[in-house]
């Protein structure tokens, strides 16, 4: 599992190193969590952050620190952080999406059946193209409230042409 270290690395799969997540959970009396195998939890935790990704990618505020980097942080232009830093309440969410996925298995896959399936259709001059997005995700409110106070709304994301 490589950890983004706020360097912007191109191959990260996680903001939260296992032992972070152990301390966290350990916390907080998470028992699923501390009776898994280091596997199991490592494998958990690249999900959730492959959720995390998905859900809230777009709507993060300031911009990605280097253009290569495979997730969303480290960003500049975010309030309060330093363009390399990792905020604790990102790490904070990844826990408890983790913890999620290692408790029901796949609860973070893309399901098709919530909308936003991969699809295009062509009626005469109309094409409709339909592709996964922020509402094709699941929210979990554990996660949810922890992340809410440092989204941009959907609607606030602005559409241009290249």
């Amino acid at each position: 599992m490589t950890i983004e270290d706020g360097t912007g690395l191109s191959g990260g799969q996680s903001y939260v190193r296992l032992e972070e997540a152990d301390g966290y959970h350990a916390a907080r009396g998470n028992g699923r969590w501390a009776e898994a195998e280091e596997a199991a939890k490592a494998a958990a935790l690249v999900r959730a952050c492959d959720w995390l990704e998905r859900a809230y990618g777009a709507l993060w505020e300031g911009t990605k620190r280097a253009s290569a980097q495979r997730l969303s942080f480290p960003r500049c232009d975010f309030e309060g952080l330093s363009c390399n830093e990792i905020p604790s309440w990102l790490k904070d969410a990844q826990c408890e999406a983790a913890l999620l996925e290692l408790s029901d298995p796949g609860v973070l896959s893309f399901d098709a059946s919530e909308g936003g399936a991969l699809l295009r259709e062509r009626e005469g001059d109309v094409e409709r193209f339909y592709a996964p997005g922020p509402g094709s995700v699941r929210r979990f409110s554990q996660v949810h409230r922890l992340v809410a106070g440092h989204i941009q709304s959907p609607a606030q994301i602005g559409i241009g042409r290249a």
